[in-house]
């Protein structure tokens, strides 16, 4: 699944220059995203059970940036703690269900986003103990991934609740092996978008058949795998985790660079 991510101002500004060439649009959606995250922290670790703010960009407004909560709330909720239940609920949304499950089919048709970050953490399990990974684009670009929205407008204070949910696909054979142990007794990780499904899945007309080619696990030198320093999860961290070698990963090291080394992606 994907529960924790970093977020940080690379990632956030580099989003202008992946989505077009226009540089007269590149320098004004650059200013926009400097006004609207100027008083935001990044963050270098964060849980989704904090319930973060992430950079989104929506189906209605693809080149506005928005932030929005980690943790969807459908609109149909009508009290605080059935939306505080859901919203610990609804941090990933499966890509397989989205259309059938009550939390996510209206937004799946809808209310589809991209969620903008730099990277997103798993823990590798071997026995007792375990190891935190944290996954990054190889070429160094803010991860796109496919998020679905909600606003709850039934909030104690009025204000309405904007909240968003990271889909999740069937994990690559290097996630595969990074992410060995979950409650679903499956590996996963984000969908993470490409430039040719970007456009696919933000796309108001797109239906679940349109959108299936979206869901494909990223290839495996896409990203990535690096294990990191553990630290507490329940307090944002403003900085990257340093990276770590310990001994007891040497074997799961070996591991990922034969399948990247084997991937028909991989570069020669």
């Amino acid at each position: 699944m994907c529960y924790s991510v970093s977020s940080l101002t690379k990632a956030r500004l580099d989003y202008a220059r992946h989505r077009t060439d226009d540089q007269s649009l590149i320098a004004a959606l650059e200013k926009e995203l400097g006004e609207l995250l100027r008083n935001e922290p990044p963050l270098g670790w964060v849980s989704g059970f904090a319930h973060p703010r992430l950079l989104v960009f929506t189906q209605d407004e693809p080149m506005k940036p928005r932030l929005f909560r980690w943790g969807l709330i459908p609109s149909w909720v009508r009290d605080r703690e059935q939306a505080s239940q859901l919203a610990k609920q609804t941090l990933n949304a499966r890509s397989e269900s989205l259309w059938e499950k009550p939390s996510f089919r209206e937004s799946a048709k809808s209310q589809r986003c991209l969620v903008v970050v730099d990277a997103f953490y798993e823990y590798h399990h071997q026995g007792k103990a375990k190891f935190l990974h944290r996954m990054h684009r190889a070429d160094a670009q803010p991860l796109c991934l496919a998020g679905l929205y909600a606003v709850w407008g039934a909030t104690p204070t009025g204000i309405p609740y904007h909240g968003c949910s990271i889909v999740t696909t069937e994990a690559n054979p290097a996630m595969a092996l990074v992410h060995n142990q979950s409650k679903s007794k499956e590996s996963r990780m984000p969908v993470i978008l490409d430039s040719t499904h970007l456009g696919l899945w933000l796309a108001p007309d797109a239906g679940s058949a349109d959108l299936q080619p979206c869901f494909r696990p990223a290839s495996t030198e896409t990203l990535r795998y690096e294990a990191v320093q553990t630290s507490d999860t329940s307090t944002p961290c403003s900085e990257i985790p340093p990276i770590i070698q310990p001994p007891e990963l040497w074997i799961l090291r070996q591991e990922i660079e034969s399948v990247l080394i084997g991937s028909p992606y991989a570069r020669p």
